[in-house]
């Protein structure tokens, strides 16, 4: 199985049978998908394993995965078939030959197959039955022995089989989905049919089958046009008692009606319901689911172990050196560091609310924070305070006293004191002087400029 990118293959299942079938074909590997639901294949697996290199398998058991190939399991025994060995009972279903599966998108859910019940595939007449499908390979219907060649037409609406290796001149049809089947006469000849052809598109009511007798070939068409009498309606309002129509919903391996990581719901024709089916099913997304265990396959160098974990392949030469914690050479801003499971493409599932084996998200450089280096504080260098140039204080000039005159006493000021006003302040009264006062004017002295 690859991944979203087909560029990294993982083991999915081994000993898948690669061989040439009955009918001629050859190198034809028995691997083949359920058609209209999407993630579903079934394959034959060899069981016992011979020691030599070809590692040829003598018994067959056939798989069913519902994941891309991320888990696979056998299929359940049908019901009311009564299995001959001990243990390990399940159904088989013959090799991918021409016709001897059918399964079509128009007609989701719906397989016919030939096989038998057992430990393993056994591929002989008397044990070998047609069985019917009608939820993806969940459950199964036995219809009729013998090895039959099968088509489906009208969404599922018309079946059609034919005995396969052996000359026969009659085909059997169902008009329920396998429920009842009617025989039909074709010709008085009989013939060994070869193959069942019909419209892929599943509208056709018309059946093309041919093949041959004494080295003739013959070529028939069954018409079932005029079998249906009226339409298919409700289609609206499906599940309802007036509706011709159903809603199903396929589910994984759990108990949750989930596949591939959400519940999707079909409306398809009842089965009880007999109208011609105009309408093609169309798959209705309702919402993602939490993720589970079959969500996820193993990712790129490694394989599922017997309990059903993922660990490293150590038998494949080229993952012997394969370490998922190392950056690859190559890297463009980001890396995954996987831890050994890969989500299966085209699943939605939620990781967050369910089981989480999604991979670690590394950057390819990792650049560390530098410590940043305290910058020094430098030290101030003083600045020298200029000395002020002493302002020369100005001299004032004496004024001369004139002769026969004393001068006038300074008045003394009495300080206010507290609690007064400047009105309280007493008048300082000049002493008087024993000689008369001067009462020539003093000039007023010329400043001397700075």
């Amino acid at each position: 199985a690859s991944d979203a990118l087909y560029t990294h293959f993982s083991l999915s299942l081994r000993y898948i049978p690669y061989e040439s079938n009955v009918r001629g074909f050859s190198f034809l590997v028995d691997f083949r998908p359920l058609h209209g639901v999407p993630g579903i294949y079934l394959a034959n697996q060899y069981t016992r394993i011979s020691q030599d290199e070809a590692k040829i398998g003598s018994s067959k058991v056939t798989m069913i995965t519902r994941d891309l190939g991320g888990i696979w399991e056998k299929l359940t025994m049908s019901n009311g078939v009564q299995c001959n060995d001990n243990v390990n009972c399940s159904l088989n279903l013959v090799d991918a030959e021409l016709g001897s599966w059918a399964t079509i998108d128009d007609a989701p859910g719906l397989l016919l197959g030939t096989g038998s019940v057992g430990s393993f595939l056994k591929n002989s007449a008397e044990y070998l039955g047609a069985y019917l499908s009608r939820d993806a390979g969940v459950t199964w219907e036995f219809i009729r022995n013998g090895r039959h060649t099968y088509a489906i037409g009208n969404h599922g609406a018309i079946l059609f089989m034919l005995e396969d290796d052996k000359l026969v001149n009659s085909f059997a049809y169902s008009l329920n989905e396998g429920k009842n089947w009617f025989d039909c006469s074709f010709s008085t000849h009989t013939l060994a049919v070869k193959n069942i052809v019909t419209n892929p598109s599943a509208h056709s009511q018309i059946f093309v089958f041919y093949g041959m007798n004494a080295g003739s070939y013959y070529l028939f068409s069954v018409d079932f046009s005029s079998v249906h009498e009226r339409d298919c309606t409700g289609i609206d309002n499906p599940g309802s008692d007036t509706s011709d129509y159903e809603i199903w919903t396929p589910i994984d391996f759990g108990v949750d009606e989930c596949l591939l990581g959400r519940h999707v719901q079909y409306v398809r024709r009842k089965r009880e319901a007999l109208c011609y089916n105009e309408a093609s099913p169309t798959p209705i997304v309702i919402k993602n689911c939490s993720c589970t265990e079959e969500d996820y396959e193993c990712d790129f160098c490694f394989v599922r172990n017997d309990i059903g974990l993922c660990v490293p392949d150590t038998d494949h030469s080229g993952c012997k050196d394969y370490d998922t914690k190392v950056k690859p050479k190559i890297c463009n801003s980001v890396w995954y560091e996987s831890k050994g499971y890969r989500r299966v493409p085209g699943d939605t599932c939620d990781p967050t609310s369910g089981v989480d084996h999604m991979p670690i998200l590394h950057l390819c450089t990792t650049t560390p924070t530098p410590t940043p280096t305290p910058t020094p504080t430098p030290t101030p260098t003083p600045t020298p305070t200029p000395t002020p140039t002493p302002t020369p204080t100005p001299t004032p000039t004496p004024t001369p006293t004139p002769e026969g005159t004393t001068p006038i006493d300074t008045p003394t000021t009495t300080p206010t004191p507290e609690g007064t006003t400047p009105m309280d302040t007493p008048t300082t009264t000049p002493t008087e002087v024993s000689t008369p006062i001067d009462t020539t004017p003093t000039p007023t002295p010329t400043p001397t400029p700075t």
